[in-house]
């Protein structure tokens, strides 16, 4: 299992930037000339930085588990902690909000899927994650491609809606009712893809490896800057995802997940 750090960064926004509130990720600049896309606590003016506490629980959980994902840090600026991700200059994300695919991406993630044993490992291993962690917003969208001829290389992005949370400040899922399942297949066509050129046992076994428990939780925890989560939100959390983790440990032992996607 990887170890995954979360550092803590001083940076600046770079000038004509969007204001606090903005639905979309602004650029700052940290010390060492490196620029990360950044969250604020105000995103989309809802002053909710259990948005980004989410980001970060996913950022480490996932991290540990192998998935390939941008290097994220806490930025502060002007003395508040945001969520960065770093910005590498040709790595972007697959296609814009709502729009299919272009064809020419299209043929180059079927190719690389058909080919790359390790490409098809990130979206099965990014599918099941997002299962355990209830992230419920997965799309095309926020998996970034970098393209290197017809071969595209995979990372996951853009977790705010960790553990099932969908826009309500007091909104956490409580009862495995509340999952919505099908959340987790629209990444489809890209998950027929891997599933279609993996091996029954190859998906098996990867899923297998899969767990967490409350110690994870609270590691994940530690690095949380002040403020992001109360302890009130974090025992709600904690309270359903025990619970979740070990019905969903079962469910992965008996190997019926794998049903859900083929």
């Amino acid at each position: 299992m990887n170890k995954v750090i979360i550092e803590t960064l001083i940076g600046a926004i770079e000038p004509g930037q969007a204001a606090i509130d903005s639905p979309n990720a602004r650029i700052a600049t940290v010390h060492d000339g490196r620029q990360f896309y950044v969250k604020s606590p105000q995103w989309h003016g809802m002053g909710m930085p259990i948005r980004l506490a989410n980001e970060l629980f996913y950022y480490v959980l996932a991290g540990e588990h192998g998935l390939p994902m941008p290097n994220s840090a806490i930025v502060l600026i002007d003395g508040v902690g945001f969520w960065g991700s770093q910005r590498i200059l040709n790595r972007q994300s697959l296609t814009i909000r709502d729009v299919p695919l272009a064809p020419e991406m299209r043929s180059r993630l079927k190719r690389t899927l058909r080919l790359s044993a390790q490409q098809r490992k990130v979206i099965l291993r990014c599918m099941f994650l997002d299962l355990l962690l209830l992230n419920t917003d997965r799309t095309l969208w926020n998996l970034l491609g970098t393209t290197n001829g017809d071969f595209v290389s995979l990372d996951c992005f853009d977790h705010d809606r960790t553990f099932g949370w969908h826009g309500d400040p007091n909104h956490v899922i409580r009862t495995v009712e509340e999952i919505p399942f099908q959340a987790f297949l629209k990444l489809d066509p890209l998950v027929q893809m891997a599933v279609g050129h993996s091996s029954r046992r190859e998906c098996n076994d990867l899923f297998a490896g899969l767990s967490f428990n409350m110690r994870d939780l609270d590691r994940a925890r530690s690095y949380l800057p002040e403020g992001w989560i109360s302890n009130a939100e974090y025992d709600l959390l904690a309270n359903f995802m025990e619970h979740w983790w070990t019905l969903s440990g079962a469910l992965f032992r008996s190997k019926l997940v794998y049903t859900m996607f083929t």
